[in-house]
């Protein structure tokens, strides 16, 4: 009778950069698969953008009664609870490849230096807002007092705005949900898109209605030039071949999210790792990047919206299909 082939384990060493809901999601799985992840964080702690607002759980089913700072929390003991290491408030990070899911890893933080083999590397370092840098022209270091660029400031809960005059750049969910967030605390509110709106139908008619109640002024155009007047700023407004000058106390940026490269940037360029023209990682679906034995999850690997309960689910993918590569290559 002939004996089923089964294969031996080997408990390889797994490195996940980021600890935001993708980046723990993938070490939990790493961890039940048989693996020995370890996740760095630039963070004093664990639990990505969830940890760093204050606001209800709406779209995590059968966890309504959780905020985000719960759903941190949770996060942070759950991989706590595995006994998975995490080195936090990480500066700068540096990788040395030897062959294919061969790698030396070396981590500075503010007090110690860290370092560990892997054979496999998970980027999970999330999105960042655009800031300034999104305008056409150079806004000086004095317009940081008029500026707001919390993306997800809007979902915070603000004090009240009764009389600011405020404008909102964007045209996806979190510039409309800002707009009519500072209509309700009594702002008024000019928005400006570059182009067709992104937004949901629902909030676009919201703010609709609040348009044709003139309760707000909205242009499709771009803001083309800025000066701080007094206590007050001076932004022109580009619609057409028109220019419109108006006074604000206030503008929210609400420009999108883009790739967060702040302490990955020598690796991605040593490694060759590839990019698109947004600077998001050009990976398979199942989170594969361009050199073997990276791998990207989260926000990194666009596969539904950014929420939560995407990047938990890409995690786990991507944590096993590490399994299956190391299985395969060992």
């Amino acid at each position: 009778m002939s004996e089923i082939p089964l294969l031996s384990h080997n408990a390889l060493p797994v490195i996940i950069i980021g600890g935001g809901p993708a980046g723990v999601s993938c070490a939990l799985w790493c961890k039940n698969l048989g693996l020995e992840p370890t996740i760095l964080e630039s963070r004093p702690r664990l639990g990505g953008t969830p940890s760093t607002i204050d606001r209800p759980n709406r779209w995590i089913a059968g966890r309504q009664n959780l905020t985000s700072l719960d759903i941190a929390e949770e996060l942070e003991s759950h991989s706590q609870d595995l006994s998975i290491p995490q080195v936090t408030s990480v500066k700068s990070i540096g990788v040395n490849r030897s062959s294919d899911y061969s790698f030396q890893v070396e981590a500075e933080t503010a007090t110690t230096s860290w370092s560990s083999d892997a054979a496999a590397i998970v980027v999970a370092t999330g999105l960042k807002p655009r800031g300034r840098d999104y305008f056409d022209f150079l806004l000086p270091t004095e317009f940081d007092d008029y500026i707001d660029t919390d993306p997800l400031g809007h979902l915070t809960g603000r004090e009240s705005h009764k009389g600011e005059r405020s404008l909102v750049i964007g045209g996806a969910d979190n510039a409309f949900f800002t707009v009519a967030d500072l209509v309700e605390s009594g702002a008024r509110v000019t928005l400006a898109c570059r182009s067709v709106p992104k937004a949901q139908s629902s909030i676009q008619a919201t703010i609709k209605h609040l348009t044709s109640e003139c309760r707000i002024d909205s242009l499709l155009g771009k803001m083309v030039g800025a000066s701080v007047e007094e206590d007050a700023v001076k932004v022109d407004l580009k619609t057409g071949s028109e220019i419109k000058s108006i006074l604000v106390d206030k503008i929210y940026l609400r420009t999108g999210f883009e790739p967060d490269w702040t302490s990955m940037s020598s690796f991605v360029k040593n490694h060759e790792l590839n990019l698109d023209g947004n600077r998001y990682p050009i990976c398979d679906t199942f989170g594969r990047w361009s050199s073997t034995g990276v791998y990207c999850a989260g926000d990194l690997l666009p596969s539904g919206p950014a929420a939560v309960v995407t990047a938990l689910a890409n995690g786990a993918l991507v944590a096993k299909t590490i399994e299956k590569d190391l299985r395969a290559a060992m």
